[in-house]
């Protein structure tokens, strides 16, 4: 009876260790993505002031 407790115990362990190195690892893949949309938004961001300065100056220098 002790030895079936413990490979319960021991089972059940184990798959909670599973579950929980599972979970980090789901973690560390979604902290990667959120990382890289943050550099993805402010590359958006660099190229929108780009192309609006060049915009203002294309207006610029038809319109003087």
């Amino acid at each position: 009876m002790v030895d079936k407790h413990m490979e319960t115990r021991d089972w059940t362990l184990g798959e909670r260790n599973k579950r929980f190195w599972a979970h980090e690892e789901e973690m560390k893949v979604a902290d990667g993505l959120r990382l890289e949309i943050g550099k993805l938004k402010i590359m958006l961001s660099i190229a929108l002031c780009v192309i609006i300065v060049l915009i203002a100056i294309t207006v610029s220098t038809r319109f003087p």
